[in-house]
């Protein structure tokens, strides 16, 4: 028995508000928020950031955010597989070749970008190190020439790669839409405050 795939019509069919009703769902959503929290107390107040970790004895604010952002990634993974195996089985993305173009195209130039900002910048530049007083050199080339916050587009175009090859009929009832576009949102906003605070 072959498991339904991703179906844009059924995408703009259950794009809803009233998918926040479900406590599941908001749950969901905020977990998924922690890490934008995270980054917007630390961008806007990164010298309290340094003094809290100092209180701490922790001496490389830097390693304190590259660990707490890994141990909230963690989180959230954790989060997604428990959310999307309640409401069904994922799909199987070679049910459907469009689907696993689709969405196997997002997910390797979602990673792409990811990989490239790491390597560009290092554990410093990608955990604010600029802010938090490590030295942190200016990168004009790929992939910051492609398009603007190439780290938080990577994730977005991760995120719903993985929603096209995976996601079920089901799912997309239980509100896997509106969920993804909201969590989508949180990188747009993430992207909006280090750009303009």
């Amino acid at each position: 028995m072959s498991t339904p795939s991703f179906d844009i019509t059924k995408f703009l069919s259950y794009l809803s508000t009233n998918h926040l009703n479900a406590p599941e769902n908001l749950l969901y959503l905020a977990v998924m928020s922690i890490p934008h929290i995270y980054y917007f107390w630390i961008w806007v107040n990164p010298s309290g950031f340094t003094r809290f970790t100092r209180t701490l004895n922790l001496k490389d604010p830097v390693a304190v955010l590259a660990n707490t952002a890994t141990m909230i990634k963690f989180l959230q993974f954790s989060m997604a597989i428990y959310w999307f195996t309640q409401h069904g089985v994922l799909s199987n993305p070679m049910d459907n070749m469009k689907t696993l173009v689709l969405g196997g195209v997002f997910f390797l130039i979602g990673q792409i970008l990811n990989i490239a900002v790491y390597q560009t910048l290092g554990r410093n530049g990608v955990y604010y190190g600029s802010r938090l007083g490590q030295p942190c050199p200016w990168v004009s080339g790929f992939p910051f020439n492609t398009v603007p916050h190439p780290q938080y587009v990577g994730s977005v175009l991760t995120i719903w790669g993985l929603t096209i090859l995976f996601v079920n009929d089901s799912q997309i009832k239980a509100g896997a839409i509106t969920l993804q576009v909201i969590w989508s949102t949180y990188y747009f906003i993430t992207g909006v405050f280090e750009q303009y605070l």
